[in-house]
């Protein structure tokens, strides 16, 4: 294996912790620099982060340019509150540095549009973080689904799907208590959709496509944004990688919490999905036939990786594409990336909601 890239990231949120021990995990990666407002913040992520082996060879800074000018530095990681993303992501091009973005890449696609450019008119590498497409059980699921002969002789037609991400966030606690926290808030790019809905809208489009058409039935709460809401996306057999016609209902919430499987409907049958959410970290991918009470088990039950959220098989093949310049792949990801958000702005702007970076 090629030696490992040098990581910095911004942001010091449980997510952070999380991508830094799986990027240890993956052997892509070794943690070099931390950028927080405040030192202290820093170092004491470094203290809290079991992976490091070594705190004292971990720089920290509190001047962001200042972590940018750093020679040393292969690749940032950003998971800055969401309406940050663009201007970090920018500056962090700009210096000349690889970026992964924690999802979602940003407020809307002209910013997404805008850092791709810049992105390819300096050859750097830009890559979002979506975990769940990167789990081998996904994978598995994926490739069954794409091989029309597979697919055709164990499932049949497609006709239609139920994708489940809904759970409740102490911040919506913080909302009911008078306070704004920055996921539930407009001024920083907030609400259940950025935050939640794009992993079963992320899932669905992975896995079928981009959709003929898309609507949101949100529950919008008292900062502005949708707490919870049911997405409903509509393919035929133009917009389907399947050549199928049918309808997901893709359900999502940081206001309640839905213990529902993900199910996929097919003439011969039901594929139902399990994991500590509906899409992301699954353990199971079992098969009902039509008419039949046992299930066939489609996936690995034991997986290679097993806690830190599965986020190092994302972090493994992120950092792979970057190591081998595996710009066809690059590609495929980032058009990926690019549909799912010009779904979710028309899903957010057909209810109204509009954030602070566009005003």
């Amino acid at each position: 294996m090629s030696p490992a890239l040098n990581l910095a990231v911004i942001g010091t949120n449980w997510i952070t912790n999380s991508f830094v021990q799986s990027a240890h995990e993956s052997k892509r990666f070794t943690l070099t620099a931390v950028y927080s407002r405040k030192i202290d913040t820093a170092s004491k992520f470094i203290d809290e982060t079991p992976s490091i082996a070594n705190a004292s060879a971990v720089k920290t800074y509190d001047d962001l340019d200042a972590l940018l000018a750093d020679a040393s530095v292969d690749v940032v990681y950003i998971a800055s509150p969401n309406s940050l993303h663009y201007d970090h992501t920018l500056k962090a091009l700009n210096a000349g540095k690889n970026v992964i973005v924690e999802k979602p890449f940003a407020s809307n696609i002209r910013e997404l549009n805008e850092l791709f450019r810049v992105a390819d008119a300096k050859d750097l590498w830009l890559l979002e973080a979506y975990r769940h497409i990167q789990e081998p059980n996904f994978l598995k699921l994926r490739d069954l689904l794409n091989d029309p002969a597979k697919k055709n002789e164990k499932f049949g037609p497609i006709y239609g799907a139920s994708v489940n991400m809904a759970v409740y966030s102490s911040r919506y606690a913080k909302v009911l208590e008078g306070e704004e926290p920055n996921v539930l808030s407009l001024q920083f790019s907030g609400g259940s959709l950025w935050d939640m809905g794009c992993y079963p809208i992320m899932f669905t489009q992975a896995l079928f496509g981009k959709p003929a058409s898309q609507s949101y039935y949100p529950v919008i709460i008292r900062t502005g944004v949708d707490g919870g809401g049911h997405i409903v996306l509509q393919y035929d057999a133009k917009s389907s990688n399947q050549k199928d016609t049918f309808t997901v209902h893709a359900h999502t919430s940081k206001i309640y919490t839905s213990t529902a499987p993900t199910e996929i409907y097919c003439e011969k049958g039901t594929i139902r999905i399990n994991g500590a959410t509906g899409v992301t970290d699954i353990n199971t991918v079992e098969f009902v036939p039509r008419g039949s009470k046992e299930a066939e088990q489609l996936a690995d039950t034991n997986p290679e990786y097993t806690g830190l959220l599965n986020l190092t098989w994302e972090a493994k093949e992120l950092g792979r594409i970057i190591v081998e310049k595996d710009r066809k792949t690059e590609a495929s990801l980032r058009s990926l990336s690019r549909d799912v958000l010009e779904v979710m702005e028309d899903l957010r702007r057909q209810n109204g909601i509009v954030f602070a970076a566009e005003r």
